[in-house]
């Protein structure tokens, strides 16, 4: 679990606006065509979303529903992520920094930490696509599913 995540960074809370939340998701898909492996691509529990990265970067983002209603970009939505993201803007998300903290990293607990409860309560681990996240620029031209895990 170390290899995956050796920082230990803190997961921290924030109250953001839909707008800032399409924003994080469009950094975050905008080396999607470039990169075969960008680091910045998000993973998501909560909402789903739609891309195209054939797309210019900045207008990747297809369509966002958080739980089942269509992302509002002046509503304030709550976000659990790093700290290095959050705070720092690492990865290059600088529009998360403007965020309102709910959560400080004082108070907030390591996500290797988080992982590690619930591996140890799961004791089963399996992977799975869900369709948060659908990719819709194959090369077929239909749509797929990102691999992501709960």
């Amino acid at each position: 679990m170390l290899s995956i995540l050796p920082f230990k960074n803190k997961v921290v809370k924030l109250q953001l606006i839909g707008a800032t939340l399409r924003a994080a998701l469009e950094h975050g898909v905008s080396r999607s065509a470039e990169d075969g492996e960008p680091g910045r691509f998000p993973q998501v529990a909560g909402l789903r979303f739609t891309f195209d990265a054939s797309r210019p970067p900045g207008s990747r983002v297809d369509e966002v529903t958080v739980n089942g209603q269509p992302l509002d970009d002046n509503r304030n939505y709550t976000l659990a992520t790093t700290n290095f993201l959050a705070i720092d803007g690492g990865d290059g998300y600088a529009m998360l920094k403007e965020a309102r903290l709910l959560i400080l990293p004082e108070q907030a607990q390591s996500d290797f930490d988080i992982l590690r409860r619930a591996v140890v309560a799961a004791r089963l681990i399996a992977p799975k696509t869900d369709g948060r996240i659908k990719r819709l620029d194959n090369a077929g031209g239909q749509e797929s599913d990102c691999v992501e895990t709960k």
